[in-house]
């Protein structure tokens, strides 16, 4: 079924308290697109945004403060020997845990408050008096907690505290405990798209395809003066590609939007404000880009502008979109280079040593040639484009000619602090032994700095941010293009997927990250999959969502999310299919349903890579996935 504010609630109250506080936290948070649902979709908006906030600093700390009074719960240990000075303490601690838990409690209150003058706002009655009994029910929880952490403060004799302590534990357990037994159902962590573990190398491909049309693209003249070619003046529109740009030879292609390249609002604003100049806009993706050593088109053009940061074919894909947005040819070269300068390769992956920079390239599946050693190839990923090569520093001699030339805007420079090495290891003792709001990473940089300041050779004048290896990015600056690629070409292989070549006007399926979804039951056995190419999809929105398997199923389902009954069980004669959305469009459709209420169907998540000779890049399968969620 599909979310809504009923069903929400409905399942707060069935399990956990802490649920129930992320769910009315979120619910004030801002949502992005929104998929259909059965309510306004301004309602699901406002009242049940669908994304948890696992670091919304009001969920840490209700967490922590339950986590610390668990702990608390467990030092009163029934066989110790009676320590009144102990006892004492421990009840002071468990004391000023309830005050905190008060202030979290009031917080709430406030949140709550505001969700609830916006449901009456909307004039949805029947929601607010489910809001209403959504918040008793929370403060009967939190009375609960109070009571019991109340009464093994108050208990004098050693056996009624062991039971009060039980009691408490217990009481913790059922509303703070089980949401960990829960997240552990999952059968694996979620991961990072790309991990530094030990991912097997590829070498690279050096079988060599036809070289790109920038090789073999030859000057008549100034071969190495290629133009700032821009508009100043800001123009709505860039100039129409010139007919001598037909030497070029290029085609409708090199022009065209793909998954990579959507000349969007935001693309064509940008090339605009860049002045429709190659320059330009080479120093921007150059400058304002961040680059992350994985391989494969993730992200798309929007996809980089939005992150500021991405890989080699990222940076290209931006790259191209703002040139095309120009009216500027452009395309894809793929090939094996090196960096005859060792140590701009090393600035340029942050790291010191050639095999460290070889592992940095291998766990991101970028093909290298050896883990280790010098001579360092890999294959990489820039553009070519088409451009005049007689206009200097924005001065139109003519357009009597163009050639093709590279642009790499990912291969940056960088320089770095030389940092402080350290070797400190955090006093766990200290830490514990004292009650304060120093959290421990706080505690562990006051560690680290007193320790740095003891150190030559400017012992009280080092601080914290003298400690990391970190370098500063050094900005570029073009008034005119450059003739060559910062690095040298070992050769260009074919792109492959069908593409013979070493350049392309869109990048080859084979190259393309997908993310494969499979909805599957507690057996295991598939209901609906479909896979998504990521560059596509990178900014649109997935859900997996469950609906009637027939019209009668569906007929059951609407009248129990809309009865407005927080308290209505759950209608397991319901049988249901899982449906994958993207952008709320529908791309599979279960055939075989499962029941209403079933708890532990599985969803696989699959990111893969074919062009790899180990095409799975990262995978995870959740088992606890509730049909009336």
């Amino acid at each position: 079924m599909t979310l809504s504010v009923m069903s929400l609630s409905r399942r707060w109250l069935s399990i956990f308290f802490i649920f129930l506080v992320l769910s009315v936290i979120t619910s004030t948070a801002s949502a992005g697109h929104l998929d259909p649902a059965p309510l306004p979709d301004e309602v699901i908006n406002r009242i049940a945004g669908q994304n948890q906030q696992p670091d919304n600093p009001l969920v840490l700390s209700l967490r922590h403060h339950l986590d610390e009074a668990t702990d608390l719960l467990k030092s009163f240990d029934e066989n110790s020997p009676a320590d009144e000075s102990a006892l004492a303490s421990r009840r002071m601690l468990l004391h000023a845990k309830g005050n905190e838990l008060s202030i979290v409690r009031k917080e709430l209150r406030a949140r709550f408050a505001a969700t609830r003058e916006r449901l009456v706002s909307l004039g949805l009655d029947q929601q607010v008096a489910a809001w209403d009994k959504l918040l008793n029910s929370v403060e009967d929880r939190f009375d609960r907690v109070d009571r019991s952490l109340t009464e093994v403060r108050r208990v004098a004799d050693k056996h009624s505290r062991g039971k009060a302590v039980t009691k408490a534990l217990k009481e913790l357990h059922n509303l703070h405990g089980k949401i960990k037994e829960q997240e552990q159902a999952v059968g694996s962590s979620p991961l990072p798209t790309w991990t530094f573990e030990n991912r097997p190398f590829q070498n690279p491909d050096y079988d060599h395809a036809a070289p790109p049309a920038f090789l073999i693209s030859q000057p008549q003249t100034l071969n190495n003066l290629y133009a700032f070619n821009g508009n100043t003046l800001l123009a709505p529109l860039p100039d129409p590609v010139p007919g001598e740009a037909i030497s070029c030879g290029y085609t409708a292609a090199d022009l065209a939007e793909n998954q990579e390249v959507k000349l969007t609002a935001e693309i064509r604003a940008l090339a605009q404000q860049l002045g429709y100049s190659p320059a330009r806009i080479l120093e921007y993706v150059s400058n304002e880009i961040n680059y992350e050593p994985y391989y494969g088109s993730l992200k798309g053009a929007m996809g980089t502008l939005e992150a500021k940061s991405g890989n080699a074919t990222d940076h290209t894909s931006l790259l191209i979109a703002l040139l095309r947005a120009s009216n500027i040819p452009a395309r894809y070269v793929k090939g094996t280079v090196y960096s005859p300068n060792e140590d701009r390769l090393l600035r340029w992956l942050g790291v010191k040593t050639p095999t460290a920079a070889s592992y940095v390239l291998g766990a991101g599946g970028i093909p290298i040639n050896t883990p280790g050693g010098s001579n360092i190839q890999f294959t990489h990923v820039w553009a070519e484009a088409c451009v005049p090569y007689a206009h200097y520093r924005g001065t139109k001699f003519d357009n009597a000619g163009h050639r093709w030339i590279p642009l790499d805007a990912s291969f940056k420079d960088k320089t770095y602090q030389a940092g402080i090495a350290t070797s400190v290891n955090f006093d766990f003792t200290s830490y514990m032994a004292t009650r304060s709001n120093t959290l421990p990473f706080e505690a562990y940089e006051q560690q680290v700095e007193t320790a740095v300041k003891s150190l030559a050779p400017n012992y009280n004048n080092n601080t914290l941010e003298d400690v990391p290896y970190k370098g500063v990015l050094q900005q570029r600056k073009f008034d005119i293009l450059p003739a060559s690629p910062p690095y040298e070409i070992v050769n260009f292989p074919a792109w492959g997927s069908g593409i013979t070549t070493s350049d392309t006007a869109e990048v080859p399926d084979n190259h393309r990250i997908k993310l494969a979804i499979t909805a599957m039951d507690s057996g295991g056995t598939t209901l609906a999959a479909t896979t998504l190419s990521l560059p596509d999809t990178a900014l649109t929105r997935t859900t997996l969502s469950y609906k009637g398997a027939t019209t009668g199923d569906q007929t059951a389902l609407d009248a129990w999310k809309n009865d407005g009954n927080l308290d209505s069980t759950i209608p397991c004669t319901v049988n249901v299919v899982p449906v994958i959305k993207s952008e709320g469009v529908d791309k599979a459709v279960g055939t075989t349903s499962v029941g209403l209420c079933t708890t532990d169907n599985q969803l696989t998540l699959t990111l893969s890579l074919s062009e790899l000779t180990l095409p799975t890049l990262n995978s995870i399968t959740y088992k606890n996935i509730g049909a009336a969620n």
